[in-house]
């Protein structure tokens, strides 16, 4: 027992690691995120903090809002918590409402930890491969606004925990996910459960090695790929690039439908990443990924935008015809151009960055 509480202890330390600002513990009440809470108090005790959603679902809930509240006031640490103003019963909408807040909570360098176990990879995988899906597991890490997600146990198994919570919802087979629990627990077909669990941790090694084929960089369009293997070439880039999820596929389909783009065309989609909305775009046989909208300082005295006849320099130096109200040339030294040029990094994050090219 105490090896395993080790093993885990290392997990959520190197789950962590790298992650400089604060620790938010989304926390139910239930086994798992007890147990995640402790080891988290453990390993950064000045950094965690304990976030509760209440659902809204009645008394119950305000329950469980109090006995969080008890929880943090006894462990010493800050408390935030927050009310659904809709409250659902749908599995999805409610999910949906967490994590919006959950979004909210995180600023740059913060992370929200989640206390997802092996029997939890295991039932998405379930859940998806039923459903005609790769059997895809949930990321350990993935970006979620300006932070990350992180779910430092999830190759642990689960534990009971006779002072936890316990959520009626999770006896309701009506809940697609405690019907899954229900039937994967059911001893005649343990041998599947095994092997979908081989399948899919074999698959998520496969997919990681084929995104790290991918260039880092732009998207360059192979005219040889047909529309349907670009899509997919495309939504494993984005993922490759900045750790962002790819667009819905039917954006990314429409997209590809048009890659290559004619020289006069540049074909773009856009989607939605927690309160931000990223775009691709193509251009010059490239595609780009960039926010969906941005704005630049306004230029030094110095300088001057760039009048409408100048364009063909800035094709001939690559620059995207929607950059172009912010390229600006020098007034005295005509041959000096600059270029506030938007950037996401390979966190999602975005930024700008001043570019000077020499026409």
């Amino acid at each position: 027992m105490a090896q395993s509480a080790n093993a885990e202890l290392s997990q959520v330390e190197q789950a962590i690691r790298g992650i400089p600002g604060r620790l938010f513990i989304a926390y139910s009440g239930g086994a798992d995120s007890r147990r995640l809470l402790r080891l988290a108090h453990q390993v950064a005790p000045t950094r965690i903090i304990l976030s509760h959603f209440n659902h809204a679902w009645g008394p119950v809930s305000d329950d469980w809002q109090a006995q969080a509240a008890e929880q943090a006031s006894q462990l010493g640490i800050p408390f935030v918590t927050a009310t659904d103003p809709a409250p659902t019963r749908s599995e999805a909408g409610a999910r949906q409402a967490r994590y919006a807040w959950f979004s909210e909570l995180l600023q740059d360098g913060d992370a929200l930890l989640l206390g997802h176990h092996r029997q939890d990879q295991i039932e998405t995988r379930w859940m998806r491969s039923s459903a005609g899906r790769p059997p895809r597991g949930m990321p350990k890490v993935r970006r979620l606004a300006l932070g990350h997600l992180i779910r430092p146990l999830l190759d642990c198994p689960p534990v009971s925990d006779p002072l936890a919570l316990q959520d009626p919802a999770n006896q309701d087979t009506q809940y697609r996910r405690v019907a899954v629990r229900e039937l994967i627990s059911d001893p005649r077909v343990a041998s599947e459960v095994e092997t979908l669990a081989r399948i899919g941790a074999l698959f998520d090694r496969v997919e990681r090695v084929l995104v790290q084929a991918l260039p880092a960089d732009d998207f360059v369009v192979d005219s040889e790929l047909a529309a349907d293997q670009q899509a997919r070439a495309l939504a494993a880039w984005v993922w490759r690039r900045a750790r962002l999820p790819a667009p819905p596929q039917r954006r990314l389909q429409s997209l590809a439908a048009q890659l290559p783009a004619k020289s006069d065309r540049q074909p773009s989609i856009q989607w939605p990443v927690g309160d931000r909305t990223y775009a691709l775009r193509a251009y010059q046989g490239r595609v780009l990924l960039e926010p969906a909208v941005w704005t630049a300082p306004a230029p030094h005295a110095a300088w001057r935008p760039l009048g409408s006849g100048e364009a063909k320099a800035l094709h001939r130096l690559g620059v995207p015809p929607w950059h172009r109200p912010w390229v600006w040339r020098h007034g005295d030294q005509a041959s000096r151009i600059r270029w506030w040029r938007p950037n996401v990094d390979e966190y999602g994050q975005i930024s700008l960055e001043y570019v000077e090219l020499n026409d």
